[in-house]
């Protein structure tokens, strides 16, 4: 056999107590899964904070909403809330979080799978499910599901009654 392909077994210098018996491809093996594991724990961090500041960001333009619709006294204080609102949401977004609140949307197709229905709000004015309001929005990290957003669905009224009167039957039968 060739000698260079010998695996030299002799304790290497400088090496602590643990690490000198061991072979270079372990101790490489090793410290590449601590690297990893380091990164990953650094991106559940990253993707908190991230988190963190979409939801502020969130409430900042409930806020402004609430100031321009008349229970504030200044305006033009609500529209420089909502501007910083906005370039919040944008910074998120070049970072891959993508803030999920779509307010008087329809309540159907990939809505579903990013919004939880929590109560809701019978209205005779529509004929399908409509967000009517979002108590915490749905955030996608780099395409995917980050946290699941909460939800007040405006139903038509013509589909509660139908409940109602269906759990009146069965609670009779």
């Amino acid at each position: 056999m060739d000698n260079r392909l010998q695996l030299d077994t002799a304790r290497r210098e400088g090496a602590t107590d643990e690490l000198a018996g061991q072979p270079l491809v372990t101790v490489a093996w090793r410290t590449q899964r601590a690297f990893q594991q380091r990164d990953q724990a650094v991106q559940v961090r990253r993707t908190g904070a991230l988190a963190q500041v979409a939801d502020r960001a969130f409430r900042l333009r409930k806020i402004a909403g609430r100031l321009e619709t008349g229970e504030g006294e200044h305006p033009g204080f609500a529209r420089e809330l909502t501007t910083i609102a906005d370039e919040m949401e944008a910074a998120l977004q070049e970072l891959g979080m993508l803030l999920v609140a779509p307010a008087g949307e329809p309540y159907a197709g990939q809505l579903l799978d990013v919004l939880e229905n929590m109560a809701q709000l019978p209205s005779p004015e529509i004929t399908e499910p409509h967000v009517a309001e979002i108590v915490t929005p749905a955030l996608l990290y780099r395409g995917a599901l980050y946290q699941m957003g909460k939800a007040i669905i405006a139903v038509p009224e013509a589909q509660v009654s139908e409940a109602d009167d269906l759990l009146s039957h069965r609670k009779e039968g």
